[in-house]
């Protein structure tokens, strides 16, 4: 392996079709506004299974509007999984909620739902909505997830942000709950430079998040203002580049699907685990997550991403948990202790879409040797 050529953890795929819509917005002079957002947003629901789709600035714009147009606010208490990224917990953070954090279960990076529904049989009256994720591209157990939404009455608002592709009892990530998001940040699946979406089957409640993220600007001639309003709108440009991604996603998640068999086969399960997609789902694969079996020396997960930087292989840590976080050290947690536990022996391994088998046989031997140490 070329220790000069880096190995990167999840880059872009730009193709022929990007450069063509780019430049076809910037002929017709569709910069901001155009005809390419309605068409990405039409691929985008058809994808997810949902009825509609507004294209936003990113996965965090889409949450804060997904809470407001729930009317989640400073009254509200909502549940958030503790191993995700901070954005999922900033967004009720933004409308003033406050936050609880529950752990994920031994065998899933999701939330523990056996943790969640035993919460919820003393709490529920104070829960106003639950945030869940599709952590990593993995999907959470939809069917579990409705019955126990269903039990308690509580609303549930999808954070989809790494999952678009992946699917839970046939239904897809993106298409659950009552209100869902996505995110096109550059790392993702599919990719807008920057971007996110808004999904939900309520006419009124999308109707709802398209005036929110454009300024709530009402339907008249003026621009007249009811109400504080978002600057959160895709640009036609980003669009563009979003609708010629999702030509390719098909062919993306088999690659995904390939570079993790190719984990699967090479990595040592006696010294690691590597996190599967559970039964009756799929996985777009994003990202491939192991813990270190058995460790015993502090920060052992932190050393062999070194030594895989070493050979400009790019790893990284597992997202640390959210009460772990100094900002949120005083919130109510509920707690198994496995997140922590993943984040002290877990770490992202590089799932590029340029990745052949031999460089992952690679990658491979190298962590095997590292642990045997």
């Amino acid at each position: 392996m070329n220790r000069n050529s880096k190995i990167k953890l999840s880059s872009p795929q730009i193709k022929w079709r990007e450069y063509l819509f780019t430049f076809l917005s910037l002929k017709n002079n569709e910069i901001a506004q155009g005809r390419y957002i309605e068409k990405f947003e039409q691929e985008i629901a058809k994808l997810c299974g949902r009825k509609y789709a507004v294209a936003l600035s990113s996965g965090t714009s889409a949450l804060h509007i997904a809470l407001l147009t729930l009317k989640i606010n400073e009254k509200s208490k909502v549940i958030v999984p503790t191993l995700t990224f901070a954005a999922t917990a900033f967004a009720a953070n933004y409308v003033k909620a406050n936050v609880v954090f529950i752990d994920c279960g031994l065998d899933s990076l999701n939330l523990d739902l056996d943790l969640l529904d035993s919460y919820l049989s003393v709490h529920s009256r104070e829960i106003s909505a639950i945030i869940i994720v599709d952590l990593f591209g993995i999907p959470c157990n939809y069917k579990k997830l409705d019955e126990i939404a269903s039990k308690y009455s509580i609303t549930i608002i999808q954070d989809a942000a790494e999952a678009l592709g992946s699917e839970s009892y046939g239904i897809k990530s993106g298409g659950f709950g009552d209100v869902s998001i996505l995110s096109f940040n550059g790392n993702k699946l599919i990719t807008t430079g920057g971007g996110g979406a808004l999904l939900t089957d309520d006419y009124n409640l999308n109707k709802y998040a398209r005036k929110l993220s454009s300024q709530a600007r009402e339907p008249v001639l003026w621009y007249e203002h009811n109400e504080v309003g978002y600057n959160y709108r895709i640009s036609n440009i980003s669009a563009a580049i979003g609708y010629a991604q999702i030509k390719s996603i098909k062919n993306k998640i088999r690659k995904k699907q390939k570079i993790h068999n190719w984990y699967k086969k090479y990595l040592d399960g006696e010294l690691v685990k590597l996190f599967h997609t559970p039964e009756n789902s799929k996985s777009n694969y994003w990202l491939n997550i192991i813990t270190i079996n058995n460790s015993s020396s502090n920060h052992l997960n932190l050393k062999l991403i070194e030594k895989l930087s070493n050979y400009s292989i790019e790893a990284r840590p597992i997202w640390k948990p959210l009460h772990l976080q100094s900002l949120y050290k005083n919130n109510e947690s509920i707690l198994s202790g496995n997140a922590s536990n993943f984040f002290a022996n877990g770490l992202c391994l590089p799932s590029d879409l340029n990745l052949t088998q031999k460089q992952i046989k690679r990658i491979s031997k190298i962590i095997n040797e590292f642990l045997k140490k």
